[in-house]
């Protein structure tokens, strides 16, 4: 056991319990990075570039500008995939 588990085994704070410095998070929920990631594996095996991925993004965006981000980056992904 190490000094850090056993601090946090007994209500202490151990290094994984302190707070993240103050940056900015890329994705608020962990299927965003996976959507993400499903879009970055897509483009790969499908041969395509990634501008063919962002392009698909900005025309989802301005379809619904209204609509979450990361649903359109869902919408995008599968606009892509389809063709």
């Amino acid at each position: 056991m190490t000094a850090a588990s056993s601090e946090r085994d007994h209500g202490g704070q151990g290094p994984l319990d302190q707070p993240l410095p103050d940056v900015e998070i890329p994705f608020d929920a962990p299927w965003h990075a996976r959507i993400f990631a499903t879009a970055v594996v897509a483009c790969q095996q499908l041969g395509l570039p990634w501008d063919a991925f962002r392009d698909q993004l900005k025309e989802a965006v301005a379809a619904d500008p209204q609509r979450p981000y990361y649903e359109s980056v869902t919408e995008a992904l599968e606009q892509l995939t389809a063709h």
